[in-house]
């Protein structure tokens, strides 16, 4: 039986998605006893022009409303699609609904893991 891989170093990140972000917000603050510290909020309309999102491999213009919680070292991305073209995360609320949508593991070696993975033919599916 082969042994643990080697490629990730630890979790760093779920990705969650969910209906209201600013519900599930109140809800992992009384959970995790934390504070509004944090907790940072981001909109996909506040971040520069020139980051390009992409889904299924094509240009993609979606908006989300994004809640990062830093908890012990493991953040939780809550994830709450607002407008726009599709993209991986209203795809999942509407197929699964809402739940963890990624895991974000950091890599050994970003370049080595790259070159792996494509030359086993995966492609992304979002960026």
């Amino acid at each position: 039986m082969p042994g643990p891989t080697t490629a990730f170093k630890q979790v760093i990140q779920l990705g969650i998605v969910v209906r209201d972000v600013d519900a599930c917000i109140d809800r992992y603050k009384a959970l995790l006893g934390i504070s509004d510290e944090q907790v940072s909020r981001i909109e996909t309309k506040d971040l520069p022009s020139w980051l390009e999102t992409r889904y299924r491999g094509k240009p993609s213009e979606f908006h989300v409303r994004i809640a990062l919680i830093d908890f012990g070292g493991l953040q939780f991305e809550l994830i709450e699609p607002l407008a726009g073209d599709p993209s991986c995360y209203s795809e999942f609320l509407e197929t699964v609904g809402q739940g963890i949508q990624h895991i974000m593991v950091q890599p050994a070696d970003h370049a080595e893991l790259t070159r792996t993975l494509e030359s086993n033919g995966t492609e992304p599916v979002s960026y």
